[in-house]
């Protein structure tokens, strides 16, 4: 097998309101990295995030995300504009705990 990068992109999470709180992003999120570096030749997970989701970010933080970029004006409605966090965790990250 050829010697590059394969990042696992997660497309969408999201956890009603209703569970907040009970840790229920974390499992899934945990179930997703599992699963991803289990395949052949994963060596990253990459997400992005609405940089103003504090909660999200700080959950990804907690895991080993760490952040490389930022993406502004990435969502714009009603007006209002979003910026993107670009963010990454290795598998040696993940797997060191």
């Amino acid at each position: 097998m050829q010697d590059t990068l394969q990042p696992a992109l997660p497309k969408h999470m999201y956890v009603d309101p209703a569970h907040h709180g009970r840790r229920v992003g974390e499992a899934l999120l945990r179930a997703v990295i599992d699963a991803a570096f289990a395949l052949e030749g994963v060596r990253q997970v990459e997400l992005n995030v609405v940089a103003t989701n504090a909660a999200a970010t700080a959950l990804y933080g907690r895991l080993g995300f760490r952040v490389h970029g930022e993406i502004p004006d990435c969502f714009r409605a009603a007006g209002r504009s979003w910026n993107q966090l670009l963010m990454s965790l290795p598998r040696d990250r993940w797997l060191a705990g």
